[in-house]
């Protein structure tokens, strides 16, 4: 190979090393009530292999930002209600995504 073609060829490789490692994973969920109402402004707490903690947007949805993969039991709070799941966050993402609350 000619010298200019390596030089191209190592700088793709480092690229591809260097994108790979700044990655980070975000996970989505969004919690409804039983009649498919997006519900904003609830807590979501995440206990399991990590702890986590972050609040539902005006359309029910939360983000993850790189987490610890596993089983968890999330609790999803609104006010004075409050309801607890299973779920497990893995290379997929969350499973199940959608909690459905029932108030």
């Amino acid at each position: 190979m000619r010298p200019i073609t390596m030089r191209i060829l190592s700088l793709c490789i480092v690229l591809l090393l260097v994108g790979s490692i700044a990655y980070a994973e975000q996970v989505r969920g969004s919690v409804v009530n039983r009649d498919g109402a997006a519900q904003p402004a609830c807590q979501v707490r995440f206990l399991g292999p990590a702890d986590y903690s972050v609040w539902t947007n005006s359309e029910g949805a939360f983000f993850l930002e790189d987490p610890q993969h596993g089983k968890y039991e999330v609790t999803v709070k609104l006010g004075d209600q409050s309801q607890t799941f299973e779920v497990a966050i893995d290379q997929y993402g969350l499973s199940p995504s959608t909690l459905v609350v029932s108030w």
